[in-house]
């Protein structure tokens, strides 16, 4: 059994972001930073939000995220045409229609994303002001710089809008299209001991999976004991151990 994500799961990680709440003070902005602690830049937010709602995803950029990530997208003028408000908890892009980014063969080219929070509201990692914060947002694009466009991530549940799980990959194939549960420590082995984002990333797919862990990056004995039933459950040699056959069969679990 899969858990179940809402856009207003999503709103909730990230208003935890907004400046004065987390910690104790604001969170810098960071290039490349994907962790609060330390810094976050602005896909960094969008992936730390979501892996706090148990999902897991890696993208190159907002490019990436735009192209397959999404399971709608379009200009926010769309967007509100469609559901009558951009849904909370949606990503809210800047995007330049006339530009095809480098590495890519059609327009546009995102340069920057957000999460909205609440009417009115957006969070981001803004590099211009040097940390998380928000901004006003009426639902209307901002022209010259401002957001132009929503999407909403294959996978999340958004009030008022059909689920859907598939991301949109009309463009470019990417590493990260369609499932939405991609790893990044799959090629590594895990056992009794290990400690680290891999682990967290076990626990976080056996939680998805209705195991109840806590997801503290620490593989101790009630993970190791769960990922022997997951592996009783899946015909696997129960051995506790995550290899690669075991991270096959969860990755195939979580993203059916």
């Amino acid at each position: 059994m899969t858990m179940s994500v809402t856009g207003q799961h999503v709103a909730n990680e990230a208003k935890k972001l907004k400046p004065g709440i987390f910690g104790l003070g604001s969170i810098p902005y960071v290039l490349g930073g994907e962790d609060p602690k330390t810094g976050l830049d602005c896909q960094g937010l969008i992936e730390y939000c979501h892996r706090q709602c148990g999902m897991q995803m890696s993208y190159k950029g907002t490019n990436d995220m735009w192209r397959h990530m999404l399971s709608e997208k379009g200009t926010i003028e769309e967007g509100v045409s469609r559901h009558g408000s951009i849904p909370i908890g949606a990503l809210i892009f800047i995007c330049d229609n006339s530009v095809v980014p480098n590495g890519y063969t059609d327009t546009p080219d995102c340069e920057h994303v957000y999460i909205k929070t609440a009417k009115g509201e957006l969070v981001h990692a803004s590099a211009s002001n040097g940390k998380v914060t928000t901004r006003d947002f009426a639902d209307k694009a901002i022209p010259n710089g401002g957001p132009t466009h929503y999407g909403l991530v294959a996978g999340v549940e958004y009030d008022g809008v059909a689920a859907s799980t598939d991301a949109d990959a009309e463009s470019e194939p990417s590493q990260s299209a369609r499932a939405w549960f991609k790893p990044k420590y799959s090629n590594m082995v895990f056992a009794l001991g290990s400690m680290g984002r891999g682990t967290e990333e076990v626990q976080t797919a056996l939680n998805m999976l209705g195991y109840a862990l806590d997801v503290d990056s620490r593989y101790g004995p009630l993970t190791a004991t769960a990922v022997t039933q997951f592996q009783k459950d899946q015909g696997l040699d129960a051995d506790g151990v995550v290899g690669k056959a075991t991270w096959a069969a969860l990755i195939k679990a979580v993203n059916a």
